[in-house]
């Protein structure tokens, strides 16, 4: 099954075409009978090359009004024809294989530039053969039912990374290599038993009791699965792994951080983690983590920005900075408790002391956000960045702020995005120094 790209065709409606040439005829024959009865001027007759029979009466020219727009109308129409036909040939003229997935084996290599071999930055989407629940057996994904829809989904994540503008750098988006994984053996028998409990391992499934959110299973299980699939493939590292699902009842994707160690390595970095601006810590842009970062990705989710937001998630780690979710205020752990869980090496998310006592208002919004000391050729670069105080849409009363976006009518990626969204310039600069490390490793 192939997938290609094209330029933007622009379709043009043959039927209100026609309708408009039909009412611009009609105004101007109403304009020249006006004429021709107040100024006399006789415009009428030089309507004769289209009507012969057109006069100054009354009903010839509520004939001339019919006729003219039905005339008009079938040359708009026939117009749009011509034209749709001409785009769409011109557009099949420009288009350009974008990835072929061909269900011969359970892998195929995808890639937005000619990246196959070696141990290249890489992204594994994978169909979920089934659905665990928190009470019950798991149940069959529809996902592994469904070449087209899998084949739509990833067309979809591809789509988004093309579309930011951090992933859609050419150092970066022709660098990584695309890996599909579809069980056949799993369609095979969800083909022939589709009401029949799975044999295959749930890789995702339902997050709390009551929720539509999903989750991933566990990312060491599902790098198993994933790796025993790529038997023979010579991917080596795998870096992040999309779990794709067409569940109709758990519709809420989420995603599982990398997982590495202090001892990982890499290039070093300075981040002042935690409350406050000064005073950076050590820490480190690995090369390669222990276990990849897992995203349960909806292929019901139509919003552009989420698989890049789930992936801004999964790449990062708790170790060595953790990119967070900017529209919750605090986390509670586990989900439905009281108890406030806060993540100690969040790089996009800080905390304001909360007053002593509840009648007093709450501090204000610190001016310097954090400092990072980027990796470069000539050692580390300091920067400092400062907080976001345009955050209009928030309570006043949160504890939680974010570092300053780089234009304030737009959304930061991480958190709630109302019409355009993008990465604020922390997040852009601190993915883009650890996905230069992992690619250049």
């Amino acid at each position: 099954m192939k997938v290609y790209t094209s330029t933007q065709l622009k379709a043009v409606r043959g039927s209100y075409l026609g309708l408009g040439l039909g009412m611009i005829w009609i105004f101007l024959v109403l304009v020249f009978r006006l004429l021709d009865i107040t100024a006399d001027i006789l415009l009428m007759d030089r309507l004769a090359f289209l009507w012969p029979w057109s006069g100054t009466g009354t009903v010839s020219t509520v004939v001339l009004l019919l006729w003219g727009f039905v005339l008009f109308g079938l040359l708009g129409w026939l117009m749009g024809i011509i034209y749709n036909q001409l785009a769409r040939w011109e557009s099949d003229r420009d288009k350009k294989p974008l990835f072929e997935i061909s269900f011969a084996k359970n892998y195929d290599i995808l890639t937005l530039k000619d990246n196959k071999e070696g141990d290249l930055f890489t992204v594994v989407l994978v169909a979920n053969p089934a659905i665990s629940k928190q009470n019950g057996n798991p149940v069959r994904d529809p996902m592994i039912l469904d070449k087209d829809l899998f084949v739509k989904t990833i067309t979809h994540v591809f789509k988004s990374f093309t579309h930011n503008e951090l992933l859609s750098l050419p150092e970066i988006l022709s660098r990584i290599r695309f890996v599909s994984v579809f069980d056949n053996t799993a369609h095979q028998e969800a083909s022939q038993d589709p009401a029949g409990t799975p044999r295959q391992q749930a890789l995702c499934g339902e997050l709390v009791k009551g929720l539509t959110a999903l989750k991933p299973t566990d990312n060491n299980l599902v790098e198993t699965y994933v790796k025993d699939m790529l038997k023979g493939s010579g991917v080596k590292t795998i870096d992040v792994i999309y779990v794709l699902t067409a569940s109709v009842e758990f519709t809420r994707s989420s995603a599982l951080f990398s997982q590495c160690k202090k001892t990982t390595p890499g290039k070093k970095f300075k981040f002042s983690f935690g409350p406050g601006w000064m005073n950076p810590k050590p820490a480190v842009h690995t090369y390669r983590n222990t276990l990849p970062g897992v995203i349960a990705l909806s292929a019901w989710e139509d919003r552009l920005h989420v698989p890049v937001h789930e992936f801004a998630h999964a790449v990062s780690t708790e170790v060595n900075g953790a990119i967070v979710d900017e529209y919750i205020d605090d986390y509670t752990w586990p989900p439905g408790s009281d108890e406030i869980y806060r993540f100690k090496n969040a790089i996009n998310v800080k905390h304001r002391d909360e007053p002593p006592q509840p009648k007093l208002k709450m501090r204000p919004v610190p001016k310097k956000f954090a400092t990072y000391s980027r990796p470069t050729k000539y050692g580390l670069c300091t920067t400092i960045y400062d907080s976001d105080r345009y955050r209009s849409d928030k309570d006043p009363g949160w504890v939680s702020y974010v570092p300053c976006r780089d234009d304030i009518t737009l959304s930061c990626i991480m958190d709630v995005c109302y019409y355009g969204c993008r990465f604020d310039n922390l997040l852009h600069d601190f993915l883009y120094d650890l996905l230069m490390v992992k690619i250049n490793r």
